[in-house]
């Protein structure tokens, strides 16, 4: 591909991107089509996005509703773990 591909939404150039790594617009996509896919390739081994589930994070919230039912169950080994995670949740959330 050459370097004389220029965006007609905004004016970015194919070898600007190259350079800098990012796009002007939403037009650019289009406009570079043949050469992102074959970076996207190269980068990712893929040119479709695949999702991935990302596990939900704990908050404090969870946290102690999960307590208050380690301690209804009387498992306090793991109502103390719970403890602990939800004083460290507290601790960095400053």
């Amino acid at each position: 591909m050459n370097g004389s591909l220029v965006c007609s939404q905004c004016g970015q150039t194919l070898e600007a991107f190259k350079k800098d790594g990012l796009l002007g617009c939403a037009a650019c996509y289009p406009a570079f089509a043949a050469e992102l896919t074959r970076i996207f390739k190269r980068l990712h081994g893929a040119t479709q996005h695949c999702v991935v589930e990302i596990p939900k994070l704990e908050t404090e919230v969870t946290l102690k509703a999960r307590l208050r039912d380690a301690v209804a169950r009387e498992d306090y080994e793991e109502a103390s773990a719970l403890r602990d995670r939800i004083l460290v949740i507290k601790s960095t959330s400053i």
